[in-house]
């Protein structure tokens, strides 16, 4: 099914995986997209510059088909106050005794790699590059196109996306409220939590770039929905966690399965708003009202919780990134999923 999209990119398909930064997002299912023509993605933020550059590497060795690695803008908050660090650092000790970790007494460093990153995907030359929350300036985004990637930036509403047309992105990514996983709100913005398709239609006829639809997509159905509506590609990332060349963890996997699979948008994990299946730290977190560390000092300093108990397979201190339709996955391979997208959106 040919569309603006598909032309840009070289793909046959106007399927997009999500990159899914921090687990899920591996070469292997990167490659499996792209090999089944769609546009696969690596989620390279969390990868320290030479693990970047291998990923990417392996990826190149798994498909000779265009794929796409995203980062995230950076984000430089104001400090927090000693108390609010002491605050937090009080609530992840309690979680830290009960997983056997040794308590913090400092908030730990965390390390911004973006100029690096931009470097090394400079040099590997993916087909595109896609960033979320905010914009980038112009010249960094032409310092890309002069490489040969195409610049792919994502929008929550009409004023982003018509920064990001100004900026000189080549496509941009419409997240709607449903998807799972962070949202790509831009920092100075409130979130105007719009649907999916309300976002689109809000968008339609005001923006000249390829629009690819996010949030909640799991069918072929719901591709070929987008598509009629104006969306030039779907992404989808929870649609794709179960397969097996996904790098979600055993106990990610067990809850993405589990009878309870409800959803809800929190700040706890990382600090900014986040969309993820309802789990026992999220809960307490809630219940105590308790306010995180600016995005990512929160993230780095939840890191271990997430780490130890995903050895320990428990779900319950683990952030479960899921969109709002996660009753719909599908324990499929990659390859299989992507077939079954494909015949479901042209029956």
């Amino acid at each position: 099914m040919e569309t603006v999209f598909t032309k840009l990119m070289n793909i046959r398909h106007p399927i997009v995986l999500a990159p899914m930064a921090g687990g899920p997002s591996s070469p292997a299912l990167a490659a499996a997209v792209s090999n089944e023509g769609g546009l696969g993605f690596l989620g390279g933020n969390y990868l320290a510059p030479t693990a970047l550059r291998e990923e990417i590497q392996k990826t190149k060795q798994l498909t000779t088909k265009p794929f796409g690695v995203n980062l995230f803008v950076p984000s430089y908050p104001a400090s927090p106050t000693a108390r609010e660090m002491q605050e937090m650092l009080d609530f992840t000790n309690e979680l830290r005794r009960k997983l056997g970790i040794n308590p913090l007494s400092d908030v730990p460093p965390t390390k911004d790699n973006f100029a690096e990153q931009v470097q090394i995907i400079l040099e590997e030359k993916p087909a595109a590059f896609s960033f979320v929350f905010g914009s980038l300036s112009e010249s960094i985004i032409q310092k890309f196109k002069d490489h040969g990637i195409k610049v792919i930036g994502t929008a929550s509403s009409f004023d982003e996306a018509s920064q990001l047309q100004d900026a000189g992105v080549d496509a941009i990514c419409l997240q709607g409220f449903e998807g799972g996983g962070h949202r790509g709100v831009f920092p100075t913005n409130p979130d105007q939590e719009l649907p999916l398709r309300t976002l689109l239609e809000s968008i339609l006829g005001k923006i000249r770039l390829p629009l690819i639809a996010a949030g909640g997509l799991m069918t072929g159905q719901d591709i070929k929905d987008v598509l009629n509506r104006g969306a030039s590609a779907a992404q989808l990332g929870t649609a794709f966690l179960l397969a097996k060349e996904a790098g979600t963890s055993k106990p990610y996997r067990e809850a993405l399965l589990s009878k309870n699979r409800q959803t809800e948008i929190t700040t706890a994990f990382s600090g900014r708003r986040a969309r993820g299946l309802v789990n026992h730290y999220m809960k307490e977190f809630k219940a105590k009202q308790k306010n995180p560390l600016p995005f990512p000092i929160q993230n780095t300093l939840t890191g271990d919780i997430r780490r130890k108990a995903t050895e320990m397979g428990i779900s319950d201190f683990i952030s479960l990134w899921a969109g709002t339709h996660v009753t719909e996955i599908r324990p499929m391979d990659a390859h299989e999923l992507m077939q079954t997208l494909v015949r479901e959106m042209e029956s």
